[in-house]
């Protein structure tokens, strides 16, 4: 089995700000104007297709990354890499995440942090034959997850400064700018991991 290592992020359509992709669900929330992008099918084929086809091919550590354009707009940086617990370097046996995978997380063998993992969900499943898991998905973003994704919200009074972007004046909280994320930086997500078969 290898891994493929996955950071996609999407870019909203209605206030282009940057939207991690850390799950593979069928929809998120944009955090600069609240709106529900759903993600099809077809979406997910475009955003993880290249990657699964590719990265098997690839020495470890070794990658690449495009850009799609259509009906949204997403950035994917691939690679093949061993899956690996989340906010670390320490990678994970294929037989410990096999053995965790109904458990739906595994726990980082020294500090106990959770690392999500699951199988591809059903309704995915067909299209992405060879997948036997994800790994390192936010968890807040899973079905079933006790916690909602919700919008970022500041408890300091807001300061009015000029969007990079626009030169449009906004409201902005520690200069967090809603229309264009991080001064036009475009935002991937975290890493997750795809399994293969």
């Amino acid at each position: 089995m290898i891994g493929i290592c996955i950071e996609a992020g999407i870019s909203c359509p209605s206030c282009e700000n940057s939207i991690p992709l850390n799950a593979l669900v069928p929809s998120i929330r944009c955090q600069g104007c609240g709106e529900d992008l759903k993600l099809s099918l077809d979406n997910w084929k475009s955003v993880l297709e290249e990657a699964i086809k590719s990265a098997p091919s690839y020495g470890e550590g070794e990658g690449s990354n495009l850009n799609i354009f259509g009906s949204y707009n997403f950035k994917v940086v691939y690679g093949r890499q061993t899956p690996r617990y989340d906010d670390t370097k320490d990678s994970i046996d294929t037989g410990t995440l096999l053995a965790n995978i109904e458990a739906g997380k595994i726990l980082h063998p020294q500090s106990g942090a959770p690392t999500s993992i699951r199988r591809m969900p059903e309704q995915y499943s067909e299209v992405f034959k060879g997948v036997v898991a994800l790994v390192g998905e936010d968890l807040k973003l899973l079905p079933g997850s006790s916690e909602k994704q919700s919008l970022k919200t500041a408890s300091s009074r807001p300061v009015a400064f000029a969007c990079p972007n626009c030169a449009e004046y906004i409201p902005a909280t520690m200069f967090d700018c809603r229309c264009f994320g991080s001064y036009g930086q475009f935002q991937t997500g975290k890493s997750t991991f795809l399994l293969l078969a």
